[in-house]
């Protein structure tokens, strides 16, 4: 699978990098292998920090923001898509790992613990 520069996590750590390490497995577990994964042209991860530099209002206290808006990830965390089945693959793997989302907008969610 080859996987955009929009996925990049090269500027989170800690428990942000855990999390969009557990999203990358849940989401390249479910395209086949020869899938190009696109981020549709969006940065995909924000850490808290760069979230609220961004001068978002949304998302307080999360330790990640995914952005969705046009990418392949949307399928996973918004309804509108009607992915049921990647949303519950997402919702459980995000779970055993001590984590929820919650949507912030049509184009992005925010990824707290439970």
């Amino acid at each position: 699978m080859v996987i955009n520069k929009d996925f990049s996590t090269e500027t989170l750590d800690g428990e942000a990098l855990e999390v969009a390490n557990v999203i990358m497995g849940v989401m390249t577990s479910n395209f086949p292998d020869d899938w190009e994964l696109s981020g549709g042209g969006c940065k995909v991860f924000y850490s808290a920090e760069e979230w609220k530099e961004r001068g978002e209002r949304h998302g307080d206290g999360s330790v990640l923001v995914v952005v969705y808006d046009g990418g392949d990830q949307a399928a996973f965390f918004n309804y509108d898509h009607e992915s049921g089945d990647c949303i519950a693959a997402m919702d459980n793997a995000l779970s055993e790992a001590g984590y929820m989302h919650e949507p912030i907008n049509h184009w992005s969610t925010a990824i707290y613990k439970n």
